[in-house]
C-alpha cells in the first residue's frame, strides 16, 4: 500500500516537473505585467479593500511570528487599535493564512507580497495549461495559459492584494477535483473536492459557487444514480463540519458588506444583464463567441473527457448564479473565476472550427492559424490593455511622520475615503516595529456606518464638537486628503476641514504632499498637521 502511494507520488512529481518551464514562463509574464503596470511603485489602494486584505494578512503573520501569544481575539483587537483596517470576520481566514505562510519566510514587504500574488496568478495560468494539455494538446495549452494572463482583468488583479486570483485558482481546483470524482466514482476524489471546497469557502464565501458544480456534473454526465452513493454526499458533510462554525460566528459581519441585506427580484434582473456584459468585456466578443461554441461542442466530446468539461461549465454557471442570488454588489471582479474556464472553452471552440475548416479542404495548419488569428485579433483590438495601478502618496506622509514624531504610540488621524484611509494605514505598517503608531480613521472616529458605508451617521455636528472629539482621543497629527471624490465626501469630511480652518491656531501645518489616484496626480492633495 505504502509502496503504491510512493510510486503514485513519484509519477505525479515527474509529470509536474516536466511542465515546470511553463510555470516559470507564466511567472515571468505576470511579473512583467506587474512591473509595467507600476504595481511595485503603487500603494495598496487600487481597490477599496486592498489595504484591508494586506493589513489583515500582516496581523495573522505577526501573531504567528510572536509565537501565537494567547487569545488571538485579544491580539487582533490590540492590532486593530493601532491599524484599524483589519477585515478578519468580514472575510474568512484562508487568504490571510496563506499570506502569513508566505511572508513569514519571505518578509511582508510590498515586493514580497506582490511576488506572492504573481505566483498565485502563474499557478492559475499553469493549472489552465495543464487542463488544456490534457483535454486538447500542448500547443493549445501554451496558447491558453498565455491568453489567460493577457486578459486585463487577470493581469490587473495579479498585481493587487485581492482575493480574485486566489478564488479563481481555488474554485478551478475544486471543479477539477469534482471532475476526477465524476470520472472515477471514488470516495477519495469526492473527499478531495469537499476539502478544496471547504478551503475555498474559508477564503471567501463566494466559494459556495462550487455547490453548483455537482448538479451540472450530474445533468451533463447523467449520473443520477450516484445520488444514492455515500461518496456523493461526502463533500457536503466535510464542508458542513469544517465551515459551519466559522460561518455562524461571522455571518452578521459578512452580511454587512452586502449591497442589499436580502436578495430581490429587481437585483437579480439587474445583475443578470450586468454580469453577462462584464464577462464579455473581460474576454472580448471574439473569445466569448469561441467559448460559446466550445460549450456546445463539449456536449459531444468523448465520454471519458466529458466530466472535465462538465465541471468547467458548472463553475461558470455556479459563479454566475451565485452573484445573482447573493446581493454582494455589481462589480466586474466577481466574474474573475469564470475567465479560466471560459478560455478553456474558447480553445475548444477554436479547435472545433479549425477542424471544420480542414474538413472543407483547407490545410489543417492553415485552418488552425486562421482560427487562432481571428480570436487573437479580436481580443487585441477590443479587449487587451495595460493599465497602470496608479495609487500612491501616503508613503511619503508615513515617512515624514516617522521623522516628525519619533516617540512611540503617536496618535494620527487620517481623513479620506475608504481607499485613502486604507492606503495610509498599510503604509504606516510597512516600515515600523509593530504595534507602534496609533492610527485613527476619521470614518470611524467621527462617524459610524456599516462596512460598505450604509446607515452613515456623523458623531459631531459642528467644528467645535469635532475638535473636542480629536482632543478626547489624544490626536497629535492630522492627515487630510483633499482629493476625495465628490460622491464619497460626507459630513465628517467637511466638519474636519472646517475645524482646521476655524481653529487654525491649534494646528501647525507640517507639509503638503502629492497624491496619485488612478494615475492622476494632485500636487498638494495631502495635508499633514501637528496639534500644538
Amino acid at each position: 500500500m505504502i509502496g503504491q502511494l510512493i510510486a503514485q507520488l513519484r509519477s505525479a512529481a515527474s509529470y509536474l516537473a516536466k511542465r515546470l518551464p511553463a510555470l516559470a514562463v507564466f511567472l515571468a509574464v505576470i511579473i512583467g505585467f506587474q512591473w509595467t503596470e507600476e504595481a511595485y511603485r503603487s500603494e495598496f489602494g487600487a481597490e477599496p479593500d486592498e489595504a484591508a486584505h494586506y493589513v489583515t494578512g500582516l496581523m495573522v503573520r505577526d501573531y504567528i511570528a510572536a509565537g501565537c501569544p494567547g487569545n488571538p481575539l485579544k491580539f487582533a483587537n490590540k492590532f486593530y487599535e493601532h491599524y484599524p483596517k483589519v477585515a478578519l470576520g468580514h472575510w474568512p481566514p484562508g487568504f490571510y493564512a496563506a499570506q502569513a505562510a508566505w511572508t513569514l519566510p519571505f518578509s511582508a514587504s510590498r515586493t514580497s507580497i506582490l511576488v506572492f500574488m504573481a505566483l498565485l496568478t502563474a499557478l492559475l495560468a499553469w493549472t489552465t495549461y495543464l487542463v488544456i494539455e490534457n483535454l486538447l494538446d500542448v500547443r493549445w495549452a501554451w496558447l491558453g495559459g498565455l491568453l489567460l494572463l493577457l486578459l486585463p482583468q487577470i493581469h490587473r488583479y495579479g498585481g493587487l492584494v485581492m482575493m480574485e486570483i486566489p478564488m479563481s485558482l481555488l474554485t478551478l481546483w475544486g471543479a477539477l477535483a469534482y471532475g476526477r470524482y465524476l470520472g472515477t466514482g471514488g470516495w477519495k476524489a469526492s473527499l478531495a473536492y469537499g476539502l478544496i471546497a471547504s478551503a475555498t469557502i474559508l477564503t471567501k464565501y463566494a466559494g459556495l459557487a462550487l455547490a453548483f458544480v455537482p448538479l451540472v456534473g450530474l445533468i451533463v454526465c447523467k449520473r443520477w444514480s450516484w445520488l444514492k452513493r455515500f461518496a456523493f454526499w461526502l463533500p457536503a458533510g466535510a464542508v458542513f463540519i469544517i465551515c459551519t462554525p466559522w460561518v455562524l460566528a461571522t455571518l452578521k459581519l459578512a452580511s454587512d458588506g452586502m449591497a442589499e441585506q436580502k436578495p430581490s427580484l429587481g437585483f437579480i434582473i439587474e445583475a443578470a444583464g450586468y454580469f453577462i456584459g462584464k464577462i464579455e468585456a473581460a474576454t472580448g466578443i471574439a473569445l466569448l463567441a469561441f467559448a460559446l461554441v466550445g460549450i456546445i461542442v463539449s456536449f459531444g466530446v468523448e465520454r471519458e473527457k466529458r466530466p472535465q468539461w462538465a465541471v468547467l461549465l458548472g463553475l461558470i454557471i455556479g459563479t454566475y448564479l451565485l452573484y445573482l442570488l447573493v446581493p454582494a454588489g455589481l462589480e466586474a471582479r466577481h466574474m474573475t473565476p469564470v475567465l479560466a474556464p471560459a478560455i478553456i472553452f474558447a480553445l475548444l471552440g477554436m479547435r472545433s472550427l479549425a477542424t471544420n475548416l480542414s474538413q472543407r479542404g483547407i490545410k489543417p495548419t492553415t485552418a488552425c492559424a486562421l482560427t487562432v488569428a481571428v480570436g487573437i485579433a479580436g481580443f487585441a483590438i477590443e479587449t487587451f490593455k495595460v493599465q497602470p495601478k496608479g495609487y500612491r502618496g501616503y508613503q511619503a506622509v508615513a515617512e515624514t511622520l516617522r521623522t516628525e514624531a519619533p516617540e512611540p504610540q503617536t496618535v494620527v488621524l487620517v481623513s479620506s475615503d475608504a481607499r485613502g484611509e486604507g492606503m495610509f494605514v498599510s503604509e504606516v505598517t510597512l516600515d515600523e516595529k509593530r504595534p507602534d503608531t496609533i492610527v485613527k480613521r476619521a470614518s470611524k472616529l467621527l462617524a459610524s456606518s456599516t462596512w460598505n458605508g450604509g446607515t452613515y451617521e456623523a458623531k459631531a455636528n459642528s467644528a467645535s464638537e469635532t475638535v473636542a472629539l480629536l482632543t478626547k482621543e489624544g490626536v497629535q497629527f492630522l492627515v487630510i486628503d483633499r482629493t476625495i471624490p465628490a460622491r464619497l465626501k460626507v459630513q465628517h469630511h467637511e466638519l474636519l476641514e472646517n475645524a482646521v480652518a476655524v481653529a487654525g491656531a491649534q494646528w501647525q501645518l507640517v507639509g503638503k504632499f502629492p497624491i496619485t489616484r488612478a494615475g492622476e496626480i494632485t500636487s498638494d492633495g495631502l495635508e499633514v498637521y501637528r496639534l500644538k
